[in-house]
C-alpha cells in the first residue's frame, strides 16, 4: 500500500499559505468513501467497533472528514473541526507481528482526528492507544496477508509532527519545513523523543554517538526497496523545487506528477507521486483518492478531495463540515462495480482512457479549464448551490467522454498491462468493455 503525505511551510507558497495532503494508494478496484461525521456525545460505558476490535468509546468526537476504504473502519487521510490533518503511511519494520488483532493504523488515525484538537493531543492519542493495543491485523483489501506498520504526519496548520511506529514503540520529530513521508522510515537519528522501549522488539540495534539509529534499526530492506518510498520522496523535493513558490493549483499538478514528462501508464511504476497500477507482482498499488487542505490563517482552512482514483484524471472538489455530503446522492461503493458511486462511475471512465491515452491531453485540458472555473469562484464565494453545479457540471463530463472513448480506438501494444486490466475490468464487473 503506497502512499505520499506531505507538509509545506508557508515560506514555500505564494501567499502565506500552510498546506497538508496526500495521495492515498491502495490496490487498484479498493474503492474509498469520504465522509462527514458531526461531532457527538456519547454515553457513559459505550463501546466503539473498530476494525477488528472493540474499544472502549470516550464521551465526545469531534467532527471529521475523512477518506476511508469502503470495508474499513479507520481512514487514510482526514481533518477534523479544528483543522488537524492526519494522513498515515505503511512502513515495513523487522519487528515480528503480533499474534492477536488490534488496532491498524487506519484506526489510529480516526481515533486521533476524533479525540485531539491539535497535533500535540493527536501523537498523545496514538502513542496511548498503540501502547494498550498494539497495530496488528490484516490491511489489504484482498491480500489479507498484508500486515504493516505505520508513519503519521500530523499537521494542524501552526506546525507539524512525523510520529512513527515500530509494532508498540514509537519516534518522533517535530518538524521545521516543507517535507514528506512515504513507505520509508524517515527518521534516524534526528527524533525529538522516543518510546521507553525503543529497540527492545528487534535483535539487533545500531546507535550513532549514542542514539539509536532508527532507520537501520527497523527497516526491512526486500519491502522497503520494492515500495518505492525513497523515490517518490526525492520526486516530491524535486517538484516543489522546480515549482518554486506553490500556490493552490501548482499543489493540485503536485498530486498529479509522474517520474517521466512521456509518462504512460502502461510503463508506470513505484515512483510516481500518481501511481498508476500495472501488474500483479510489483506496481500492484493505485492512488484511490486524493486530499488537499489549504490554512489561511485565523483558524481557517479550505479541504478539498477527488473522491476518485489518480489524480491526473480526476477532479478536486472543495467540501465544508457544514456539508451534508461529500457527493450528494452517492451510493456506498462495494467491492464490485456499484452504481450511483461516484468512485465507481469515475472508474469506468479511467480506465477507458488508459487504453486511449493519446487522448489524456485534450481530456486533461478541459479537466483543467472546469475546475479552475469552479474552484476559483467557490474559493471566491463559497455556496452548496455552486458546489453541487460543479459535482453536475463533472458527471455532465464523464458522461461525454464514456460516450467519446467508445467510438475512439484502443491503443496497440502492452498486451501484458492489458491483461491485466482485463482481469481487473472482469473482477469488478464493469459494465463496459474497455
Amino acid at each position: 500500500m503506497m502512499c505520499d503525505t506531505y507538509v509545506i511551510f508557508p515560506a514555500d507558497t505564494e501567499d502565506g499559505s500552510f498546506y497538508f495532503g496526500k495521495n492515498s494508494d491502495r490496490e487498484p478496484d479498493e474503492a474509498q468513501v469520504v465522509e462527514i461525521h458531526p461531532l457527538q456525545d456519547h454515553p457513559d460505558g459505550a463501546g466503539l467497533r473498530a476494525t477488528y476490535i472493540e474499544i472502549p468509546q470516550v464521551r465526545h468526537t469531534y467532527g471529521i472528514i475523512i477518506s476511508r476504504p469502503y470495508w474499513i473502519w479507520g481512514a487514510e487521510m482526514g481533518v477534523n473541526e479544528f483543522g488537524l490533518a492526519i494522513g498515515n503511511e505503511a512502513i515495513f519494520t523487522k519487528v515480528k507481528r503480533e499474534d492477536s488483532y488490534g488496532l491498524i493504523g487506519m484506526d489510529l488515525l480516526r481515533l486521533a482526528l476524533e479525540r485531539a484538537k491539535n497535533r500535540e493531543e493527536a501523537v498523545e492519542v496514538i502513542t496511548s492507544l498503540l501502547a494498550e493495543y498494539g497495530q496488528e491485523g490484516p490491511c489489504g483489501h484482498r491480500n489479507k496477508k498484508l500486515r504493516y506498520d505505520n508513519s503519521f504526519l500530523i499537521v494542524d496548520g501552526k506546525g507539524a509532527i512525523v510520529l512513527e511506529t515500530y509494532g508498540r514503540e514509537w519516534a518522533f520529530r517535530e518538524v521545521d519545513g516543507s517535507t514528506s513521508i512515504s513507505n520509508i522510515i524517515s527518521l534516524s537519528t534526528d527524533y525529538d523523543e522516543v518510546s521507553e522501549g525503543i529497540g527492545k522488539n528487534v535483535r539487533k540495534v545500531v546507535s550513532y554517538r549514542g542514539k539509536i539509529d532508527l532507520f537501520k534499526t527497523y527497516s526491512d530492506w526486500l519491502y522497503t526497496t520494492f515500495a518505492g518510498g525513497k523515490e517518490r520522496k526525492k520526486l516530491f523535493g524535486r517538484k516543489l523545487k522546480e515549482m518554486g513558490k506553490v500556490d493552490l493549483w501548482k499543489i493540485f499538478d503536485l498530486h498529479r506528477a509522474h517520474s517521466s514528462e512521456d509518462f504512460h501508464p502502461a510503463k508506470g511504476g513505484n515512483s510516481d507521486l500518481c501511481m498508476h497500477a500495472v501488474d500483479p507482482l510489483v506496481r500492484i498499488s493505485q492512488t484511490a483518492n486524493s486530499m488537499v487542505v489549504r490554512y489561511r490563517g485565523k483558524g481557517e482552512f479550505d479541504i478539498f478531495f477527488t473522491g476518485t482514483s489518480l489524480p491526473c484524471t480526476s477532479f478536486f472538489i472543495p467540501v465544508k463540515f457544514s456539508s451534508d455530503e461529500f457527493i450528494p446522492e452517492d451510493s456506498p461503493p462495494h467491492g464490485v462495480f456499484t452504481q450511483g458511486s461516484w468512485w465507481w462511475e469515475h472508474e469506468v471512465l479511467v480506465r477507458m482512457l488508459i487504453n486511449r491515452w493519446y487522448l489524456f491531453n485534450e481530456y486533461r485540458a478541459e479537466r483543467d479549464r472546469i475546475e479552475k472555473e469552479f474552484v476559483g469562484e467557490l474559493l471566491k464565494n463559497y455556496t452548496e448551490t455552486l458546489r453541487e453545479d460543479y459535482i453536475e457540471r463533472i458527471r455532465d463530463f464523464r458522461k461525454r467522454w464514456i460516450e467519446r472513448l467508445k467510438e475512439e480506438k484502443i491503443e496497440r501494444g502492452h498486451i501484458l498491462f492489458k491483461f491485466f486490466r482485463g482481469r481487473l475490468n472482469k473482477r469488478n464487473e464493469l459494465p463496459f468493455i474497455f
